[in-house]
């Protein structure tokens, strides 16, 4: 069971990476540890499989009995490959050798990034720049504190006309919470409540009218779900950003990425500069 736990890992990690299928022997500079029909695996081919499966770190620290146990996963995805590879038609032949051709170069563009193009650093420019920019990713905003009134009227049609009226005379400057008791002492169901904007809870059709509206400001009448409801902001609270040097660092691995990309652009153009490239219409 432990064999075949180790086979699977392996077989995953080569179907991940789209390992070449392996159809005749390659140059090797090590000692062969095993043959398939008189045909060599080589020391390197293992210790690749090894470092692969285990990492750099697990492949320093695996013993003999662990290095048997890849090596005959190792012997049974060679068997594997082979037996599919003799099945397979022209066709599926000519695809693979495509999707081998495509891994190699993905290999080699990757290994020619790492060695050859240097990205230029970020500067602290740009990190404050980004930061200025993009306020809200560093956690500043702004929330709305609120006064709502809320009148459930879903079963009473006349009750809505009446309580429609009475919230349709509220203005920015009049005293709400007066009305509002008036109206409850009289034993209209109406409610005032008060909130704000972050709020966990508050539905999306509250937060797209509060999000309109300034300090001061009321909201029209709406009717939401059955119930009648209208805002009004009576404070807006700044929240700032965290500090700059509490986010640098990941500014900089935000930024980065791109400053890798621009130098991969730059390299790319003066590869094509050098070389006769035709690119022909497609379909």
């Amino acid at each position: 069971m432990r064999l075949i736990g180790l086979l699977l890992c392996v077989a995953g990690l080569s179907a991940c990476q789209k390992h070449d299928v392996s159809i005749e022997p390659q140059p090797q500079l090590s000692d062969a540890v095993a043959s398939i029909d008189s045909i060599p695996i080589y020391k390197d081919e293992l210790a690749l499989v090894i470092k692969q499966t285990v990492g750099d770190f697990g492949a320093i620290q695996l013993g003999t009995s662990g290095r048997e146990k890849v090596l005959e996963s190792l012997i049974i995805r060679k068997l594997m490959s082979d037996k599919q590879f003799q099945q397979m038609d022209s066709e599926e032949r000519q695809l693979l050798e495509l999707e081998m051709k495509a891994f190699r170069e993905e290999l080699l563009t990757k290994r020619y990034i790492k060695q050859q193009v240097q990205a230029e650093p970020v500067t602290p420019e740009m990190i404050l720049d980004y930061y200025n920019n993009n306020p809200k990713l560093f956690g500043a905003k702004q929330i709305r504190r609120f006064e709502m009134v809320r009148a459930d009227v879903s079963h009473s049609p006349k009750l809505q006309q009446e309580l429609s009226i009475l919230i349709q005379g509220l203005t920015p400057h009049s005293n709400w919470k007066l009305t509002i008791d008036e109206a409850r002492q009289n034993g209209q169901p109406v409610f005032l409540v008060s909130g704000n904007s972050a709020e966990k809870g508050l539905i999306d059709d509250y937060q797209q009218v509060i999000q309109k509206l300034e300090q001061g400001e009321i909201s029209p009448l709406h009717s939401i779900n059955g119930i009648l409801v209208r805002f009004r902001i009576t404070e807006l609270v700044n929240i700032a950003a965290k500090p700059i040097a509490e986010v640098t660092p990941s500014i900089r691995k935000s930024l980065a990425p791109i400053q890798l990309k621009k130098s991969i652009q730059q390299e790319a153009e003066l590869l094509m500069h050098d070389r006769e490239i035709e690119r022909y219409a497609m379909e």
